[in-house]
């Protein structure tokens, strides 16, 4: 059943197996996001994100959807956890909420640009997270 956010429409989308998970929340950057053909930077849910770590950087602790080689700052290619709801990032940075403890099909997680694929080293960063 698809449903309406921020004037989008999008399908339902939901890789968490259960209501029990744990996380926390943070501001989300669309760095490396390129806009679609209506403006919008939509990320799903089940996508891994990490946390920029270098204090020198104007993005100094922020959440960016997880990169392969840390391109854009320190921990910028460390797994912090995976993004709960949809958003759209194209008027900015949000305040989102991750999961970092729970049950979460694996098929439906989005890492590194790629659904479906989770690398061993998000697996090794985010311990309590069980993939099925």
């Amino acid at each position: 059943m698809p449903f309406l956010t921020q004037d989008v429409s999008v399908e339902s989308w939901d890789p968490f197996d259960s209501s029990h998970q744990m996380g926390d929340s943070g501001v989300l950057t669309g760095l490396g996001l390129v806009a679609d053909t209506y403006g919008h930077k939509i990320l799903k849910p089940g996508t891994v994100l990490a946390r920029i770590t270098g204090s020198d950087y104007p993005s100094y602790n922020k959440l960016i959807s997880r990169v392969a080689t840390p391109s854009y700052g320190p921990g910028s290619n460390v797994a912090k956890g995976i993004l709960r709801n949809y958003v759209d990032l194209a008027d900015g940075d949000l305040v989102v909420a991750y999961v970092t403890h729970g049950r979460v099909r694996e098929a439906l997680v989005t890492d590194q640009g790629t659904t479906g694929t989770v690398q061993a080293s998000t697996k090794t960063s985010l311990p309590l997270i069980e993939w099925i």
